[in-house]
């Protein structure tokens, strides 16, 4: 077996590894080397994880819906040398392949759907290297909502006999390298974490034998560690690190900071891989799963004074320390300061800068129960990005964030299992599920609904009533894969500058509307007009630009309209409504007309409506409103071009809004302007 090889004396991964051309265990020089280049290339640069609009975006899609079919395909697609952040979305599915990031691929940010349904794997074992299913060799690398998988080892059973090896899921050789809410599964040497500086969010890694191993520095924050012993041979102990820090004047390590560690033991925290191996737990909670021992010297034994391996603050069943190794350190003060502090351990320069993470658990698991209470606990004029992590629920609440709490990202674990809602009706202020002040701010994977308007249908006759499920005031506001379900008035687009990439939004009546200049990218717009009486048409947008002097609009691109209709593309709220579909599959639910000039009858010249390069069953404009206009050339680009629309300034071709503007102040108060007239028009 595997097993008793890798008990052996001699570094079989080792020798392996020095066979192949990236050798992991780099020499000092090259080291050095390498970081000078980077210094040398781009100085201080900030590397943030929470880019808010990356420079450019190409998706993957295995059913050919999107630029490529594999991830391979998009990353040789980035140019050489590329220096501007590139997000990668890679729609849900299982990609089989092997991925390979070179080294002068930097600046990529690899997003899937949600690690549960956007998945790379490859069923190769054997060589560290060469059987990885996803390698990274480029700095300055981000992955969110996807999991990287090694499948060989996956048909191992206790009684098949089969032999166990290496067969990692992912290679880290690179530094500035982070990862949010990512799975790593495999059985053996599931995560090379091998070079440079790394950090770990609410990450989900699974092995039994070294699962987390090699020479990295990182950090990993509120990760869930799953040891699967129970797929070893009977009275098999498993390890979880192997860490190979190997002098004194190193810096490498791991930390694990609020973790979990869970699965079926016995397994050892760690193994000592080189001479200066280093390993710090902290406030982290394992299941009795822990071998008594704890830890093992390995290859070390006899000079055990020279590895650091400590458990500070843990708790749960195998958190029991009375019969550990006696030559586990006690770290306090300073000592165990420089490793738990993220800022110390990994981001001395300020070039990793990973943000502070808020943890909301409705079952008491967290550090809130409700998401309010999240946001209540952020400092009044808070300059820092401070990421609330919502576990899936239902979280049954109203949610103010107040102009004085910029610099917010809410992240859910996706937008079918997170879920904001609320169910109040009549004021499209004091009656909103979730409402935005402040500027810069971000969400992912959520879905906000007013639940109000749920139970009307067709045969009840009930009111309709304006039931917001969000509204917007702030400025720099962006939305990643969220969903936003209501009857009327779902989403309050008020004021200010909006992005909102991949997200789903649902209605019957001006459920998109106000003054804000947004931007709606591979959006779905699902029209709900099936649940009002018969003979009535809805409105997608009502759009509130008021004067030729104001800088608003909706821009809808390469997105699709779906549902039951008829519903108008938009009416008119204000004088200078201005909205635009571009490249949008519009089904068979838009009203022949297209388009309702409302209370602009009579002065349709002001308003802009149109239509550029759709297609589907509903984009036929032989009976749309003659007044609609044709926008070609600069009068086009200016609405399409997302940096012409709403990133003059530049604020969003870089990762951090914070670089254009001061935080400003947005007062939350009653609406002034002229309400909209609450009729559904036939």
């Amino acid at each position: 077996m595997a097993l008793g090889r890798i008990h052996s004396s001699a570094h079989p991964r080792e020798e392996m590894m020095k066979r192949n051309y990236f050798c992991l265990s780099l020499k000092k020089t090259l080291i050095v080397a390498l970081t000078l280049l980077w210094v040398a290339a781009w100085g201080s640069l900030k590397y943030d994880v929470e880019g808010v609009v990356p420079a450019g975006t190409i998706i993957v899609d295995k059913s050919g819906h999107g630029n490529f079919s594999t991830l391979q395909q998009a990353i040789d697609s980035i140019p050489h040398n590329n220096n501007n952040w590139i997000r990668i979305h890679v729609n849900a599915g299982i990609y089989n392949e092997k991925v390979l990031i070179p080294q002068d691929k930097q600046f990529i940010f690899v997003e899937g759907e949600g690690r549960d349904t956007t998945v790379v794997e490859w069923g190769e074992a054997g060589d560290v290297v060469k059987s990885t299913t996803f390698t990274i060799l480029a700095d300055n690398f981000m992955a969110r909502g996807i999991t990287f998988k090694n499948t060989y080892d996956e048909v191992i059973a206790r009684d098949q006999g089969r032999t166990i090896t290496w067969a990692p899921a992912a290679l880290v050789a690179a530094d500035k390298v982070s990862f949010h809410g990512c799975g790593f599964v495999s059985l053996q040497d599931t995560l090379t974490d091998a070079r440079g500086r790394h950090y770990f969010d609410s990450c989900y890694i699974e092995g039994a034998i070294d699962f987390i191993w090699s020479n990295g520095q990182s950090f990993f924050k509120a990760c869930s560690i799953n040891v699967t012993t129970a797929r070893l041979p009977g009275g098999e102990t498993g390890f979880i690190t192997a860490q190979g820090r190997e002098s004194a004047s190193e810096t490498s390590g791991f930390v694990f900071h609020s973790s979990s560690v869970i699965g079926t033991g016995p397994a050892l925290l760690g193994r000592a891989y080189r001479n200066y191996s280093t390993v710090v737990f902290y406030k982290t909670n394992f299941d009795n799963i822990i071998a008594p021992e704890g830890w093992d010297a390995w290859f070390n034994t006899g000079h055990e004074e020279l590895l650091t391996y400590s458990e500070e603050e843990c708790y749960g069943a195998g958190a029991d320390i009375s019969n550990r190794v006696k030559w586990e350190k006690k770290l306090k003060g300073q000592d165990l300061n420089k490793f738990i502090d993220v800022n110390s351990f990994i981001n001395q320069d300020g070039c990793v800068d990973p943000i502070s993470t808020i943890t909301v658990d409705k079952s008491g698991h967290g550090n809130f129960t409700t998401v309010q209470e999240a946001i209540d606990s952020v400092p009044h004029n808070n300059s820092n990005w401070i990421r609330i992590h919502i576990k899936a629920g239902t979280y049954t609440e109203k949610v103010s964030v107040p102009s004085d709490k910029q610099f917010i990202l809410i992240e859910g674990e996706n937008r079918a299992k997170t879920i904001i809602e609320s169910g109040d009706a009549g004021d499209v202020i004091e009656s909103t599920t979730f409402t935005i002040a402040a500027d810069n701010f971000a969400a992912w994977n959520i879905t906000f609904v007013n639940t109000y308007n749920r139970p009307i249908s067709r045969f009840e006759g009930l009111p309709v009533k304006w039931a917001p499920a969000v509204l917007i005031y702030g400025d720099k506001v962006s939305f990643h894969g969220c969903a936003f379900i209501s009857l009327q008035d779902t989403l309050f687009d008020n004021q200010n500058r909006h992005y909102f990439d991949t997200c789903y939004v649902e209605g019957a009546i001006d459920f998109i509307w106000g003054g804000g200049k947004s931007y709606y990218k591979r959006c779905a717009i699902n029209v709900t007009m099936g649940r009002l009486p018969m003979g009535y048409t809805g409105s997608i947008t009502a759009q509130g630009r008021d004067s030729p002097r104001e800088n608003s609009g909706f821009v809808f691109h390469t997105s699709s309209v779906v549902g039951a209709g008829p519903a108008f593309l938009g009416r008119a709220y204000r004088n200078y409504s201005t909205v635009v579909f571009y490249k949008t599959n519009m089904a068979n639910v838009i009203a022949p007309s297209g388009w309702d000039a409302w209370l602009q009858h009579g002065h349709e010249e002001r308003i802009t409506f149109s239509e550029e390069g759709c297609f589907g069953a509903g984009s036929d404009m032989s009976k749309r409103v003659k007044w609609e206009k044709k926008l070609t050339g600069q009068e086009l680009f200016k609405f399409i071009d997302v940096k012409s629309f709403i990133n003059q300034d530049g604020c969003m071709a870089i990762s951090d809004w914070s670089r254009c503007h001061t935080p400003g102040k947005y007062v939350l108060a009653k609406e002034t302007r002229t309400p909209k007239v609450r009729v559904i028009r036939a």
